[in-house]
């Protein structure tokens, strides 16, 4: 394993199964995919509006973009997940 890996041999192959499996969802969609995992908690609408802000920039990026969310919901639920939903 190369020393600047932060990641073990089984986090590896997992790592590669969740990047396959969302290539096929952008294949599938014909979209861009964004996955936020983490509990919604105010200012997590600001980490997903700059990755769309950063996957808008992108010479290659697409016409839509696929927000896949996992969450235990956190301490103000839906007003975060209103705030992403208005991410424009």
């Amino acid at each position: 394993m190369p020393a600047h890996s932060i990641h073990s041999p089984p986090e590896k192959i997992i790592e590669s199964q969740l990047d396959e499996k969302i290539m096929a969802i952008e294949d599938t969609m014909q979209a861009d995919v964004l996955t936020f995992i983490g509990s919604l908690l105010y200012g997590s609408e600001d980490v997903v509006r700059d990755q769309v802000e950063e996957i808008s920039k992108s010479d290659q990026k697409r016409e839509k973009i696929v927000v896949i969310l996992e969450t235990d919901g956190g301490n103000h639920y839906c007003p975060v997940r209103q705030h992403i939903i208005a991410c424009k």
